[in-house]
């Protein structure tokens, strides 16, 4: 194992995460967004990436915090591979990408932990600034993963019916 993580650290309603950049595919800006009526509450849409139907999933209404959830055309995106599915999350802003060292990274505290929630795995210190590093197989409960894949499979046959 490395003795170091390269984050891509991003900002969400004035709080600063990072996800491991191999488990990026890609960082986009401007993306078109089609909306799924009678979605998961965090499910925004579906973005065609490259051919590719990825669902967009909004980590404020997961990780509840207040505020707005203001247009995800006007955001960046994140596009991760996790165990089960890419997924595109909306991102305040991507920060920066660098290296941590392995003595720079703690594990979560206990407290700060939900019971059966691992999606806060660890935080690392980055010039000074915590940064909590999200286990993004975790992301997705297994109820939000079902209707994701409902999702891909409906805008796949619509896919496939207009090119009929």
């Amino acid at each position: 194992m490395a003795s170091y993580i390269k984050p891509v650290v991003f900002s969400l309603n004035g709080h600063l995460f990072g996800v491991d950049i191999s488990l990026i595919l890609s960082i986009e800006k401007q993306v078109k967004v089609v909306r799924i009526p009678n979605e998961s509450p965090c499910v925004e849409g579906i973005i065609n990436l490259r051919g590719d139907v990825i669902p967009l999933y909004d980590l404020k209404k997961k990780f509840t915090f207040a505020g707005d959830s203001t247009n995800p055309d006007d955001k960046s995106i994140i596009v991760i591979r996790t165990k089960d599915t890419k997924l595109a999350i909306t991102v305040d802003s991507v920060l920066h990408i660098g290296d941590v060292e392995s003595a720079n990274i703690s594990e979560m505290p206990e407290l700060a932990k939900k019971p059966g929630e691992e999606v806060f795995d660890r935080v690392a210190n980055i010039n000074g600034k915590l940064v909590v590093l999200l286990n993004v197989d975790a992301i997705l409960s297994k109820e939000e993963l079902s209707d994701i894949e409902k999702v891909k499979e409906a805008a796949n046959k619509e896919v496939e019916n207009e090119q009929d």
